[in-house]
């Protein structure tokens, strides 16, 4: 219960100018709707992290889906979580980021592709 409000007030928030931060998002959204840069996903040049609740818009499936052309990725499902792990589950995001960046360390001092 207590997550869940601090995830409310966060979504309701407003900067110090008075503007929904979050009305903001849903502005950008709207402009990049139509974009779709996945076939450029093999072009990227580091390893990627592809993060996602189970509740997201943006389902584990599709973040599989993102995860496959790309060359080093990994995906972490939040089983409680929608599109905010980081804030849902924090415990469970940060053991996932730090597990996920040990491997890209390791792999850079041995020289071997994460």
């Amino acid at each position: 219960m207590r997550r869940q409000s601090r995830i409310t007030r966060l979504a309701g928030s407003h900067d110090e100018r008075g503007l929904d931060r979050c009305a903001g998002r849903a502005r950008v959204s709207d402009i990049l709707v139509d974009v779709d840069l996945t076939a450029r996903l093999g072009q990227l040049r580091v390893p990627v992290l592809y993060a996602s609740g189970r509740y997201d818009e943006c389902t584990a499936e599709a973040a599989a889906d993102f995860a496959a052309p790309t060359p080093v990725a990994e995906v972490v499902v939040f089983e409680q979580s929608a599109h905010m792990p980081m804030l849902e589950e924090p415990d469970a995001f940060s053991d996932a980021l730090r597990q996920f960046l040990g491997g890209v360390e390791s792999s850079y001092e041995t020289g071997t592709k994460a």
